[in-house]
């Protein structure tokens, strides 16, 4: 009887024993946010999301069509991008008829998109020409890290072939904190055809210059925008052959993101979203860089 005793007594102090060391290894547990903060780091490193973006913003000024910056953020923070590089960016609308007047829409949608790193240029303001000042077009970068060495390139009206907007090329080095070399990233909008099927000149005089300032450049660089051109039209083919640049959204129309990246850095997914929020649907390629060993 007391050797009975004496082993269920060993056995309770055994059970108590392994529940107490159980507590102490659960006790301080990961919370759920930070154990999802270290996954998504883990999962990112060495990757960049660049979407590229139209978002019509003389609409958005008017109010019509639905469009507003609420919708255009909502689908790019379910794509998840790093960088965004958007075209027809109206940051502060001056303009009889034109809502939300006083409202910096660059740093709205930033702060919709929880980025604090942004550039903005609009077209130029000395172009006596169509259009008004009010519905001149600008460009910008929001990104989640750093920008520097930034830089603008203004093209006023090109050629008389179509009086369209003047337009523009931003780029800036990114400084990324997931283990990715800094690169150049770059918005552009080349020019539209006009009624009288105007604007290719203008788009091929920009495309070479775009091959002749970056020829020599060896920085990674990406390079979203309207490219207002399908297939291998003048203007592309001397981005993509004489230039040296790839496609990395080679199906998605008249949007495009452009890169020139060395071996060591790779496309590993490109996608469109379809939206109401704009005319446009908003793209994005995936880049992933190998650490050389």
């Amino acid at each position: 009887m007391l050797k009975k005793t004496l082993l269920l007594l060993s056995l309770l102090v055994l059970i108590v024993g392994c529940g107490t060391q159980t507590k102490q290894i659960n006790e301080k547990p990961i919370t759920p946010n930070k154990a999802k903060v270290l996954l998504d780091y883990l999962g990112n490193r060495n990757l960049v999301k660049v979407a590229s973006y139209n978002i019509a913003g003389f609409n958005i000024c008017k109010g019509e069509d639905g469009f507003s910056l609420d919708a255009q953020a909502a689908v790019l923070n379910k794509m998840k991008p790093d960088i965004i590089c958007f075209q027809e960016v109206i940051k502060d609308a001056l303009g009889q008829g034109l809502y939300y007047p006083n409202e910096d829409r660059v740093a709205k949608m930033a702060e919709l998109l929880g980025f604090k790193h942004t550039m903005y240029s609009k077209v130029p303001d000395d172009d006596s020409r169509w259009p008004p000042l009010h519905m001149r077009f600008g460009l910008s970068i929001i990104s989640r890290w750093p920008l520097t060495d930034t830089a603008i390139y203004k093209f006023r009206h090109l050629t008389d072939d179509d009086p369209g907007y003047p337009r523009l090329l931003l780029t800036a080095v990114v400084h990324p904190d997931n283990g990715l070399p800094k690169f150049r990233i770059a918005t552009v909008h080349l020019m539209h055809n006009g009624p009288t099927g105007g604007g290719q000149n203008d788009r091929v005089i920009m495309a070479n210059f775009i091959k002749k300032q970056f020829k020599n450049d060896t920085m990674p660089m990406i390079m979203g925008g309207d490219y207002n051109s399908k297939g291998l039209s003048e203007e592309m083919r001397i981005l993509l052959i004489d230039g040296g640049w790839s496609n990395a959204t080679p199906d998605f129309g008249i949007d495009k993101i452009l890169y020139r990246l060395p071996e060591d850095w790779k496309v590993t997914e490109a996608k469109i979203i379809s939206s109401s929020a704009s005319d446009h649907d908003p793209i994005q390629a995936t880049f992933k860089y190998t650490e050389p060993k």
